[in-house]
């Protein structure tokens, strides 16, 4: 991956924007209609039990920019950001989906800043959740160790806030203390099976890096969780594939420069098998309920589809 290689927050839009060149006009209303239709009265987007949800809302605003849609009652959403509660009291996911919330509105052209006491309080909090390693940890406030899934959120939100310098320097050691001994990559250490998410995560982190080998290393154990059918499994012990564990996998490879793995039109089929009636995406063949999230990541695994089939360079 290039040093000129843009941010991944950016680049998970980007990506996803190109699903639009696999999708007819018809289909393409058809998830912003559904994906607008989700916004709550009080202005976040919805969970999945129909409640204005911080984290939902991050997906909602990411799906509607990939589409190029314009961002509905943004004045709302404004509104419903600052009645999200004080930062000194959140959760690292909440931080996460607050600092992201507002610059994804900026990107939108409805710029939101943060006050100066919010902001300090959102860094302060963030503070929190550095671990005794070095990294940060999404579950746990003065953990012993990291968390890939931070290590990966914790970049984007920093590089957000303009406060790159608390971003670790060089994760790789942070990385290596969470393979497993399948080959992959797990959230915790001492975890036995790796699985797609940690894995994808831990391909993306380390090919930034330069740490080609280890990178590749990791999209070969999730190229082990490919279902013979399309998609890939959350994990050696998952039998269905999901959309998830199939869009970060196929994210992780495009991201960085791969070439298309055989049968990625399959994947793409089975993307396709989750669209619902209602205009959003399903999580896996088993799920019958569209969600914001989800229908983000089909973008997302059909945006890199689109980019591994036609611009195999980061």
């Amino acid at each position: 991956m290039s040093a000129s290689s843009p941010a991944i927050s950016s680049d998970l839009i980007t990506t996803a924007a190109q699903a639009s060149l696999l999708l007819s006009e018809a289909g393409r209303r058809k998830i912003a209609d559904y994906l607008r239709s989700c916004l709550h009265q009080a202005g976040g987007f919805c969970d999945r039990a129909g409640r204005p949800d911080l984290y939902y809302t991050v997906f909602g605003l990411s799906g509607l920019l990939a589409l190029e849609q314009p961002i509905p009652q943004a004045d709302r959403i404004r509104s419903f950001l600052e009645s999200c509660g004080n930062p000194r009291n959140m959760s690292f996911v909440e931080l996460i989906s607050l600092i992201r919330c507002h610059h994804l509105l900026d990107a939108a052209g409805h710029p939101t800043p943060l006050s100066e006491t919010r902001l300090q309080a959102i860094i302060n909090r963030i503070g929190q959740y550095r671990c005794q390693d070095g990294g940060f940890a999404h579950d746990g406030i003065h953990s012993e160790h990291s968390t890939l899934y931070a290590l990966f959120l914790i970049e984007q939100a920093l590089r957000d806030l303009g406060q790159a310098a608390m971003i670790p320097a060089d994760p790789a050691d942070l990385i290596a203390r969470l393979a497993t001994p399948d080959g992959g990559y797990a959230n915790h250490v001492g975890a036995g099976q790796g699985i797609a998410t940690a894995s994808a995560t831990a391909a993306l982190l380390l090919a930034g890096q330069g740490r080609t080998r280890a990178a590749q290393n990791a999209v070969t154990f999730l190229e082990s969780l490919r279902a013979p059918n399309g998609g890939y499994r959350a994990s050696a012990a998952t039998s269905l594939p999901d959309i998830l564990a199939t869009a970060t996998a196929l994210y992780a490879r495009a991201r960085a420069g791969w070439p298309a793995p055989d049968g990625i039109d399959a994947d793409a089929a089975f993307i396709e098998r989750l669209w619902s009636d209602a205009g959003g995406f399903c999580g896996h063949p088993a799920d019958a309920q569209p969600d914001v999230e989800y229908t983000f990541y089909a973008l997302l695994a059909l945006g890199a589809i689109k980019r591994l089939h036609h611009d195999p360079t980061p």
